[in-house]
């Protein structure tokens, strides 16, 4: 059997802190330059990209929040006086 080389507890970290995260910047953490490495670890995430910006953002499921329009609500704009945006 392989050993386990990337973990995906170390992207799952990543998101706790950023929210939101680039391919360049996931291959970073994992320190790899296949993107297939990061999609098959996203896999056991269950993970969201982004609908505009062709996919280029990422996220976990667990980290959103959705409106009922279908917006990610933790990722709207906000005012401090007059909250959402």
């Amino acid at each position: 059997m392989r050993t386990l080389q990337f973990s995906s507890e170390d992207l799952r970290s990543f998101f706790f802190d950023h929210t939101i995260g680039t391919m360049e910047q996931l291959k970073d953490v994992l320190g790899t330059s296949v993107d297939m490495t990061i999609y098959r670890k996203l896999r056991q995430l269950s993970y969201l990209t982004s609908y505009s910006h062709h996919g280029k953002y990422y996220t976990l499921e667990e980290l959103t929040d959705f409106d009922s329009f279908g917006y990610g609500s933790s990722m709207l704009p906000t005012s401090p006086n007059m909250g959402p945006c």
